[in-house]
């Protein structure tokens, strides 16, 4: 966040950031703020003659305002007129609080609209055409980026702004009162407020800044070690290895605690000095007022007029400058939602048929975070109805390489061919690929839903869905009629592993796409199931799809055509 400026920075950030209609919702929000905080003001202003007119019974006769208004309306005794101006100063605030009250509610709407839109467009550019999502789903970063940087924004930016821009109002239409009042009495206050108020500002402002900079280091170092994922935990727990995790997670947590809560009190600050402020306001007028000054009348406005400015000035210029901590503490999520994922997701063309198959040309790729080199040079043919293999040693890039193929991953250099045309940067072969993974994706719901991924209910054919868990050799130990409502736990935790890696070629099966790639299809499968699923993997090679196969067992690779082996960074024939 820009330190000299926060609030020009947090606008330009609303301007990007929000849709047409919720600017002009905003724009409704912050004229209603201010308008609701004027009203505060005119009500308050209003208060003054009511109280004098209370506490001093000539001052009907020396104010000509109040005098025009008792003669207007007629009355005929002050003890009446006092009666009026009191319940139409109870029905104006009456009026007031049920207007602020709604206007609380659409406000409200609007931020709830406004993290729903963010979240969505977040959500929506992950699966766009690009690699970001894939990356925040290995590190586990979906939940904090789809759900909480949004909240977080909207509670920690958008709303502190809405409260700036009414409590400013209040403060500039109080200053504006006081000034046309007794410019004495605004120079009093002025005197008092704002060397307190710059100085405050000035303590607090790169404190929070840099508070809430490692505050969000912290909290990201936290995280990072605590996602254990599942086979985490499972590795942990058995290697009593929680001990030494706890202790790498203890400094960053505790970090995380400490920098929050001071920030949090940092906010505090404000109230307590402007305080104090206060108390030596009303110490000056009291000396003012028993040294200097023989009027009782002006010592008595100006001790309502500092009563009103303590009543209300100093709490908005506290509010104030908590909205500007607030924005502060929350500017990362600025920074991550001005990002190019908020961007419509570039339009590419996806393949729609496999045609001539799938080339790799001169593929170069490391990995960002450690510039590791995988690949160099690497050349690569997949022909159209053929099952090709590829080998390699635990680490040398066979799933990175099918997920360059498959476009989920953009090599530094080289290009991807399908059909003789070159797929954008981006582009995926959704449409025509199906991928089964070492670790399938399952999630709470039936068995059918879990076939059918993507598919409602009623979209579901549940004739292939048996067939397709029948070709893929699946065992549930229930019979076949309970298979499409057997409910799978997240993440599959109820089912084994054989039973999993059988459910994601099901799935594949059920889609029936021309491409078919595998990776470690038969890993977690016993001798008799491996055959049936091999029996049918040459199946689908005899009727014309293609295949990709990485596995380590010779017998899955028996069906191959071709197989390649990863070394020295290429692909090479071994057979």
């Amino acid at each position: 966040m820009n330190r000299a400026n926060p609030v020009g920075y947090v606008y330009r950030s609303l301007k990007m950031l929000l849709t047409p209609a919720q600017k002009k919702r905003s724009a409704f929000i912050f004229l209603t703020a201010s308008l609701i905080s004027l009203a505060d003001v005119v009500g308050l202003s209003a208060m003054v003659p009511v109280l004098m007119l209370a506490i001093d019974r000539s001052f009907l006769e020396k104010s000509s305002k109040l005098r025009w208004v008792f003669d207007l309306f007629g009355f005929q005794t002050e003890s009446a007129f006092l009666v009026f101006l009191i319940v139409l100063i109870l029905s104006f605030f009456l009026l007031k609080n049920i207007l602020a009250l709604l206007f609380y509610r659409f406000t409200r709407n609007n931020a709830v609209s406004i993290v729903s839109h963010l979240s969505e467009i977040k959500y929506r550019n992950y699966f766009g055409h690009n690699p970001e999502g894939l990356h925040a789903a290995e590190q586990g970063n979906f939940q904090e980026k789809v759900l909480l940087t949004p909240y977080y924004f909207v509670s920690g930016v958008y709303l502190p702004f809405v409260n700036l821009v009414s409590e400013s109002v209040v403060v500039a239409s109080l200053v504006t009162v006081f000034t046309l009042y007794n410019p004495l009495i605004f120079l009093l206050i002025a005197g008092l407020l704002m060397p307190s108020f710059y100085l405050v500002n000035r303590y607090t402002r790169n404190r929070i800044y840099n508070l809430s900079e490692r505050t969000n280091r912290f909290r990201e170092k936290a995280a990072g070690i605590l996602d254990f994922g599942l086979s985490g935990y499972i590795d942990i727990r058995l290697n009593r290895a929680h001990i030494r995790f706890f202790e790498r997670f203890r400094p960053y947590k505790e970090g995380f605690i400490r920098n929050g809560i001071k920030a949090v009190n940092y906010q505090l600050i404000p109230a307590r000095i402007n305080e104090l402020v206060a108390l030596i306001g009303i110490i000056l007028l009291v000396l003012y007022g028993y040294f200097i000054s023989d009027n009782s009348s002006e010592v008595r406005v100006i001790a309502a007029l500092l009563a009103f400015s303590i009543f209300r000035m100093i709490p908005a210029a506290n509010r104030m400058l908590q909205a500007i901590m607030h924005m502060r503490m929350n500017q990362y999520t600025i920074a991550l939602l001005q990002t190019k994922e908020v961007e419509k997701p570039i339009q590419v063309e996806a393949p729609t048929a496999l045609g001539n198959g799938l080339r790799m040309e001169a593929i170069r790729f490391a990995y960002p975070e450690n510039q590791l080199l995988i690949f160099d040079a690497l050349d690569f043919s997949l022909p159209n109805g053929h099952a090709i293999g590829i080998k390699g040693a635990s680490g040398a890039g066979k799933t990175t390489l099918l997920k360059i193929l498959m476009g989920l991953e953009i090599a530094d250099a080289g290009r991807v061919m399908c059909n003789d045309i070159p797929l954008d940067n981006g582009a995926d072969l959704g449409g025509i690929c199906s991928y089964v993974s070492q670790e399938p994706f399952l999630f709470q719901g039936t068995l059918a839903e879990n076939i059918a991924l993507g598919l409602a209910p009623e979209q579901i054919n549940r004739e292939r869905v048996m067939d397709s868990l029948r070709r893929a050799a699946f065992s549930s130990g229930k019979p076949d009629s309970e298979w499409i409502t057997l409910l799978v736990d997240d993440r599959g935790n109820n089912l084994s592993e054989g039973q999993k890696q059988r459910i994601a070629l099901a799935r594949a099966l059920y889609f029936d796409r021309p491409l078919l790639i595998l990776d470690e299809p038969t890993s977690a499968l016993d001798s008799e199931t491996e055959l049936q699923v091999i029996s049918t993997l040459r199946e689908l090679k005899n009727s014309g799809k293609t295949i990709l196969i990485i596995a380590h067992r010779d017998r899955v690779m028996d069906l191959c055509d071709h197989i390649y082996e990863i070394r020295n960074h290429k692909l090479e024939i071994i057979r």
